[in-house]
Parts: C-alpha cells; sequence; structure tokens
C-alpha cells in the first residue's frame, strides 16, 4: 500500500486481504506498505487469515516514514523474489492512490522478468499465466491512464502474446468496491481456468442442480429452479453461499 488518503483504503485493504485468503493455498495473505524512505523502500505489516485481516493494523509504517516518490519496483521485486519463488500460482494486489514513477527501470525490469518466464513456460517449470500484478488505483489523484499504460506494456514486442503481468482498475471510492473486486479477478477468470478440482452447485434446497466432476471454471453458468432464493457452490474446500432474494423478488 503506499500512503493512504481517508481510511477507505484501510477498508479496501482489509476486505481485499479477506478475500484474496480463500483463494491462497495457505490460508493466509502477507501485507506490505511501499513507497517508503526515498519512495523505494517497503515494510512488512504481516501475515494475515481471513479473520486476521479484518483487523489488520493497516494505519501506516511504523519503522519508516512514506516515501517523497513511488517507485513500484521495489514491490514488484519482493513479491517476486519473496513470494513467488515458492508458490505455483501468484496473485499480488498493489493498491496506490497517486502517480507512479520509476517508469524506465520497472520496464527494463518487466521485460526481463518476461522472457525468464517464457523460459520457463518453454522448459515446462512454470504453467503460463502463473503470475499476475493487480494495481488498484484509489482516490482522486491516480492516473487512469498510467494505469492502463501496465496492461499494454508487451505490446509491440515478442512477448506481446505470451507474457500478460497487469492488470487494473479504479476505485474513486469505497461506494466502488465492487470495482475493485472485479479488476482483481475478472481478467484472471475464465471459462478455461480452473479454480477448483470438482465442485456442485446447489439451490436453496440443497438440490444438486449443476457438478464439475472435472473442474471448477472461474466462469460458469447454470440454471435455478423458478422462486430459488440462493445457491451454493459446494468444493473440496469450503462452500459458497449466494443470496439472490433481491434479484429474483
Amino acid at each position: 500500500f503506499s500512503e493512504p488518503k481517508p481510511n477507505y483504503v484501510e477498508k479496501v485493504a482489509r476486505k481485499l486481504g479477506s478475500i484474496l485468503t480463500e483463494a491462497s493455498k495457505s490460508g493466509t495473505v502477507p501485507m506490505l506498505y511501499w513507497a517508503l524512505g526515498q519512495g523505494d523502500e517497503t515494510e512488512m505489516i504481516g501475515e494475515f487469515d481471513e479473520d486476521g485481516c479484518d483487523t489488520a493494523p493497516i494505519t501506516g509504517p511504523k519503522k519508516k516514514k512514506w516515501g517523497k516518490g513511488t517507485h513500484l519496483l521495489p514491490v514488484l521485486k519482493h513479491i517476486v523474489d519473496e513470494v513467488d519463488k515458492d508458490s505455483e500460482w501468484t496473485l499480488a494486489v498493489i493498491i496506490t492512490d497517486g502517480f507512479i514513477q520509476d517508469k524506465e527501470d520497472r520496464k527494463n525490469y518487466c521485460m526481463k522478468l518476461g522472457k525468464k518466464l517464457v523460459k520457463q513456460y518453454e522448459d515446462g517449470t512454470r504453467a503460463k499465466d502463473t503470475l499476475k500484478f493487480v494495481l488498484i488505483g484509489v482516490g482522486q489523484e491516480v492516473d487512469a491512464d498510467q494505469l492502463e499504460s501496465f496492461d499494454d506494456m508487451f505490446e509491440g514486442t515478442d512477448l506481446a502474446e505470451e507474457v500478460d503481468l497487469f492488470s487494473s482498475g479504479i476505485a474513486a471510492h469505497m461506494k466502488d468496491q465492487d470495482d475493485i473486486l472485479g479488476a482483481v479477478f475478472g481478467e484472471l477468470m475464465t471459462e478455461d481456468k480452473i479454480v477448483a478440482p470438482n465442485a456442485t452447485i446447489l439451490d436453496d434446497k440443497g438440490q444438486e442442480v449443476k457438478n464439475y466432476s472435472d473442474g471448477l471454471p472461474g466462469k460458469f453458468r447454470f440454471r435455478l429452479p423458478a422462486g430459488c432464493k440462493s445457491f451454493t457452490v459446494h468444493t473440496p474446500r469450503a462452500d459458497v453461499t449466494q443470496d439472490i432474494s433481491e434479484v429474483v423478488s
């Protein structure tokens, strides 16, 4: 998290952290502040499970001061070197509320990282699209054009069709929380992306309406009986119930 404006950044971070724990193999997510010192330092907040995210002390760095600039490269390196090294799949959500500097340094780093990933794909040592950085702009000072430029970083290069490292979204205020979640998961979840080894969809009476024995895709469709007011996605790890009573009433 870079330097926050009012406490909606804390609320956004807590909500995102809580949701990301459900997708984490360990059930926890690490959090850190970035853009400290001269804009190029970081400070760990801690590692939290779902309950811990709800009360995580995201009130500002304790050991360092907010930076005089905003450099993204250090946090990218931290994620790659410290988080991704032992992971099969890494999704890093980076919250910012201002203009990000160090354009050339981060671009050069990402080009090298992209080439490294392509080699790993070709060697069979890593699956494609298993490292993703999601930039979330919060507040009125975010440069939307700059965030969009991250999505197009590899356009015109040999990596354009091979690597997709970034996605981004803008949330001017906490009322746009749904937009934030959409930016995090929307681009990642497709009908080809398997997110659970198997699953069943149940209606509000516990009756099965759909079975995904070969894997649950990130996006899926199913039909519910008339008058159904909720459904449950049952997976080996957990059950998720969605209330749709307001939609069907």
